[in-house]
């Protein structure tokens, strides 16, 4: 599900259910090889890419996290951003992830990135496209 490809095109991150549970993978398409990203008991969906294909945002359960596109950390929240919302992209400079409230006649929202010692770092939220009425909040 929601497969999205690296922004080099050589890999490609999907959420794959396996033994009951949702999970993030990457798929190294010159290799043709697998990796498995995230073994939480959320499930695990919407995989985005930083422009530089070092870090994948997604959506685990009910929140944003982040993980290392190598496999090689662990899955870490992204505090700053409320519940129910999921990443849609990220700026090409990697300064700025967009996302949505995952409800009915949402709004588009960005919040700014920071990265320091390979963590990644959000600011705070910020509304860019608000739909006439809604009353969407992060």
């Amino acid at each position: 599900m929601s497969p999205r490809l690296s922004p080099d095109g050589t890999r490609l991150a999907l959420s794959v259910i396996q033994d009951g549970k949702q999970g993030l993978w990457v798929y190294d398409l010159k290799r043709e090889t697998w990796n498995r990203l995230t073994s939480e008991d959320e499930p695990e969906w919407l995989p985005t890419w930083t422009p530089d294909g070092e870090f994948i945002a997604f959506r685990s359960g009910n929140t944003l996290a982040w993980t290392r596109s190598d496999g090689s950390g662990k899955v870490e929240r992204l505090a700053g951003v409320s519940r129910n919302a999921g990443p849609y992209s990220f700026s090409a400079d990697g300064n700025w992830l967009a996302f949505w409230p995952l409800q009915p006649d949402s709004d588009l929202w960005i919040v700014p990135v920071s990265r320091t010692s390979g963590v990644l770092r959000l600011g705070q939220p910020q509304p860019l496209l608000q739909q006439a009425g809604s009353t969407s909040r992060v």
